[in-house]
């Protein structure tokens, strides 16, 4: 027997949808991505990290220059200081692309060793179960439902938990999935 919960877009019906996927290091990546830009990030992201350096360096220059410090340490000081700036800026990016790199690599090794999930979506919250163990989050947990191409992500807090289209049954599309988990949501 179906129940009735009076969603945001008025009454859904409360048939639990019951989905076995597997989630891919690839689609665990996007997903991640998808909450913290809308854009596709690497379209834009390489020239601010070209243009912002340079950009603080030329600042950096002209308040030394207005200031008079300039003048009495002489350009050779003060490129150094520009340059030590551009450098260190560089470094640290240099180090968080090493670092993001590592977190991606344990994450990519987590979904790989989890296995497929059997998730199950009702009007009480999440059940999800996989190779390394099982869990329950109810709705008011959950903070976004974020559509993505070719998926739907969950986010909780900082952690996402993408669910392929391609698991959807009965028919249900994407668009249709999302309408379902916003209308437990709401509530």
């Amino acid at each position: 027997m179906s129940r009735v919960n009076l969603g945001a877009k008025g009454p859904v019906m409360a048939e639990p949808i019951a989905l076995r996927y597997t989630v891919t290091p690839d689609l665990l990546r996007r997903a991640v991505v998808a909450w913290q830009h809308p854009f596709d990030p690497k379209k834009r992201r390489w020239p601010m990290r070209v243009v912002v350096p340079i950009m603080i360096g030329g600042v950096i220059s002209a308040v030394l220059a207005m200031t008079g410090v300039y003048d009495r340490l002489g350009s050779r000081v003060v490129a150094g200081f520009v340059v030590g700036f551009v450098v260190g800026f560089f470094v640290m990016l240099a180090f968080q692309k090493y670092y993001a790199a590592q977190i991606a690599g344990h994450a990519a090794d987590l979904v790989v060793r989890q296995g497929g999930t059997h998730a199950v979506f009702d009007d009480t919250g999440i059940h999800m179960e996989n190779q390394l163990g099982h869990a329950f989050t109810r709705w008011g947990a959950v903070d976004q439902v974020i559509a993505m191409p070719g998926a739907t992500v969950l986010r909780i807090g900082a952690v996402v938990y993408p669910v392929p289209d391609g698991a959807l049954v009965g028919g249900m599309d994407g668009d249709g999935f999302r309408t379902r988990l916003t209308a437990w949501l709401a509530p």
